[in-house]
């Protein structure tokens, strides 16, 4: 069976959730354009799981990590156009297809946001270090950010079964 188009309207909810992503991006761009002459020309482009750099490099790598950001969030954030091309639990009907949808798309959107701003904080965190602010970066909020995207993965799979 051929899974319906709908034409959702977007929610200021999901504006929100838009553009807080779409900040988080930038902003990321904004911090290294505004510390990238004070950082030394070589910096920590990778660390261990205690927050310890254990990889050296040139400090423009720092660029890799917000473009990696913008591309991932960019494309869900596209994919949110299309849902009748995703995955689901139950099979789309006309009668469950806009609530499935509708939360499809806010899971979506709910991980493009965490996924830019744990860039961000990413981000700040290596300019920290770079500039000797900080030894190491906390390797707590890894942990957190992971568990924020288990959560949203978890509350999605709940509550799309339940329909």
């Amino acid at each position: 069976m051929k899974r319906p188009k709908i034409n959702l309207k977007r929610t200021t909810k999901d504006n929100l959730l838009i553009t807080i992503t779409l900040l988080a991006v930038v902003l990321s761009f904004v911090l290294i354009i505004m510390h990238y002459f004070d950082l030394p020309n070589d910096i920590a482009r990778h660390f261990d799981g205690q927050g310890n750099p254990n990889i050296i490099g040139s400090k423009t790598s720092i660029v890799a990590l917000p473009i990696v950001s913008l591309i991932i969030t960019t494309f869900m954030l596209l994919l949110c156009k299309i849902p009748q091309s995703f995955n689901y639990l139950t099979e789309i009907t006309p009668d469950n297809a806009k609530f499935q949808y509708s939360l499809a798309i806010l899971m979506m959107r709910l991980l493009a946001m965490i996924t830019a701003l744990m860039s961000l904080h990413l981000t700040y965190e290596i300019i920290e270090v770079g500039l000797g602010n900080k030894e190491k970066l906390a390797s707590f909020f890894l942990s957190i950010w992971m568990s924020l995207i288990g959560i949203v993965i978890i509350w999605y799979f709940i509550k799309a079964s339940k329909n």
